[in-house]
């Protein structure tokens, strides 16, 4: 999250994500969230490539899941065997 309140990412909604502003280097939708952070490319130097950017705009529309799967731990470790 930003700043209180602010989230960066809007999961299912990449258009309305301020991480998917960033790597446009501007806004893509008005209105729908509370972010009220300037927009700059992102990262300014070398900014990612169309197909880079395009798997963070497939990332949040499906959902932006990041931990799918299981943490293992010593219970699913002696259910495995």
């Amino acid at each position: 999250a930003g700043r209180a309140g602010e989230y960066y990412v809007i999961p299912g909604y990449a258009k309305r994500s301020p991480l998917v502003w960033h790597l446009f280097g501007s806004r893509l939708a008005t209105g729908i969230t509370n972010y009220t952070g300037v927009v700059t490319q992102m990262p300014p130097k070398y900014p990612l490539s169309d197909e880079e950017k395009l798997l963070f705009i497939e990332w949040i529309d499906l959902g932006a899941r990041w931990n799918v799967f299981p943490a293992e731990d010593e219970n699913s470790k002696s259910i495995q065997k």
